[in-house]
């Protein structure tokens, strides 16, 4: 989630610790046991009683999206969608996050029934942001496809040199002669169950990590890893682990 995801510069580290050790740990039980009324009400009190409402602080950003998905879960996806237009708009195009919640945005308009609008923001998503991560960048077209097929469209040619990039970031293209297909449509659809199996592998691997006892245990797992894993970008970012171990 984003809310998970925000840098947590400029947050005061005390209130920043609670906000992570405690607020969030309570919101996931109520979500889970689906008391979303509760929820909100342990994110309100902390935000109304602890959180400065400057644009600029990070830790207001954090309350503000967990708000915006306890209030999708209580069926207010009008208030969500507020929530979720001012988060992109706060963190602008040059945002890590700036895809993740055009993606939301576009999520909530495609739920109201507004695929015209909800194309726009995905369009901008794909178009304007900047440091998106590839994820991100994945799931806006994946979900820019699902309304085009439901509007019996298909992917524009344009995004073939996006789809194209993210494959060469990823370090696949060269394996994969479907990115040449005319259907680009299916050709997002295998880059990203491609990237998803690789994430799944990567964090598989950070868990095996964190559970070993020393330096030396995490190597072996590093070197394993980076000898088996296929997909370049996942298998740079262990050689970059296997670097600061090792240093």
């Amino acid at each position: 989630m984003a809310s998970d995801r925000i840098s947590q510069d400029l947050v005061s580290p005390d209130l920043n610790k609670d906000f992570e050790q405690i607020v969030i740990p309570d919101i996931y039980r109520h979500l889970q046991a689906e008391n979303y009324q509760s929820a909100l009400e342990i994110i309100n009190n902390f935000y109304q009683t602890k959180v400065d409402r400057d644009e600029n602080n990070l830790l207001k950003h954090k309350c503000d999206s967990w708000t915006a998905l306890i209030f999708e879960n209580l069926g207010r996806d009008r208030e969500a969608l507020s929530l979720y237009k001012s988060l992109a708009q706060v963190m602008g195009q040059n945002h890590p996050l700036f895809a993740y919640f055009q993606v939301d945005v576009a999520r909530v308009l495609h739920k109201l029934g507004n695929n015209k609008e909800a194309k726009i923001e995905i369009e901008k998503a794909l178009e304007e942001s900047i440091d998106s991560s590839i994820s991100d960048k994945l799931t806006a077209l994946n979900l820019y496809i699902s309304i085009l097929e439901e509007c019996h469209e298909t992917l524009a040619h344009q995004y073939q040199p996006l789809v194209k990039k993210l494959a060469t970031e990823l370090g696949i293209l060269r394996e994969n002669d479907w990115l040449e297909s005319s259907n680009l449509s299916q050709s997002v659809k295998k880059l990203s169950h491609k990237n998803q199996e690789a994430n799944k592998r990567y964090s598989r691997l950070l868990v095996e990590i964190d559970r070993v006892e020393d330096d030396r245990q995490a190597e072996v797992l590093l070197r394993k890893y980076i000898s088996e894993e296929s997909v370049g970008y996942y298998r740079n970012l262990a050689m970059k682990e296997l670097d600061e171990l090792v240093d």
